[in-house]
């Protein structure tokens, strides 16, 4: 299960177990609950800070990266539609200028206040 994964982590990075531990902890809870929604969940920055007690922004950094390193977690950019929905991409560097939206054949700008970032378990080897 993805909860195990973390122990190989947690021995690795001694300065950063803790914050690992506590975000194996909240993997854990969701897999022995209901293991279905492992799959929809979506943290975003924010959120993996509260959850890992990271104590600054740099170190969720560190947490962040080693979680990306290891392949529990990756990293997706959502780009929130006008009309609500929304695309996602993997890489600052694969983001367009201008995206038509499908929906309502419309072209809106990609910008900094329709960019969000999530971070989601990854279940099968990531994208």
């Amino acid at each position: 299960m993805l909860a195990g994964k973390f122990t190989p982590l947690i021995n690795r990075f001694p300065q950063e177990a803790e914050a690992l531990r506590r975000i194996a902890s909240f993997v854990e809870g969701i897999e022995t609950k209901e293991f279905d929604r492992l799959k929809s969940v979506r943290l975003n920055p924010g959120k993996m800070y509260s959850i890992a007690n990271a104590g600054s922004v740099s170190r969720l950094a560190r947490v962040v990266q080693i979680l990306l390193d290891a392949k529990i977690f990756e990293r997706q950019l959502l780009v929130k539609s006008p009309s609500g929905g929304e695309m996602v991409f993997y890489s600052y560097a694969d983001l367009p200028e201008i995206i038509r939206e499908p929906g309502r054949d419309v072209d809106f700008e990609v910008a900094e206040t329709n960019v969000e970032i999530a971070y989601v378990p990854v279940l099968n080897g990531g994208q």
